[in-house]
């Protein structure tokens, strides 16, 4: 037990928050409050599956394969990029070109 002073006179405190955790003391009521535990984690699930189902998932280039080219260049456009490549007999059709900055 702990004690403080407010304005001369003392005060007596239980154990602080901490020391309750560590010695078991803890008055925590899990078991009634255990139907708000499982509508919280249904209704994260059911937002889950949801997106899941909605969205789908964006596989990237290692589960549907393919290739992918880094060209380090100062100016450089998306439309450059799919000249050069149809110039070099690569097709573009279904290809996903981006720029990075």
């Amino acid at each position: 037990m702990s004690v403080n002073e407010t304005r001369g006179e003392a005060m007596a405190v239980g154990p602080t928050g901490r020391s309750r955790l560590f010695r078991g003391q803890t008055a925590i009521d899990f078991y009634g409050r255990r139907r708000l535990g499982l509508v919280t984690s249904l209704v994260l699930l059911v937002v889950t599956i949801g997106s899941l189902g909605l969205r789908g998932l964006d596989l990237g280039i290692d589960f549907e394969g393919g290739v992918s080219w880094d060209v380090p260049a100062a100016e450089f456009g998306v439309d450059a990029a799919a000249d050069l490549l149809e110039e070099q007999g690569v097709s573009t059709d279904g290809a996903r070109i981006q720029l990075r900055s």
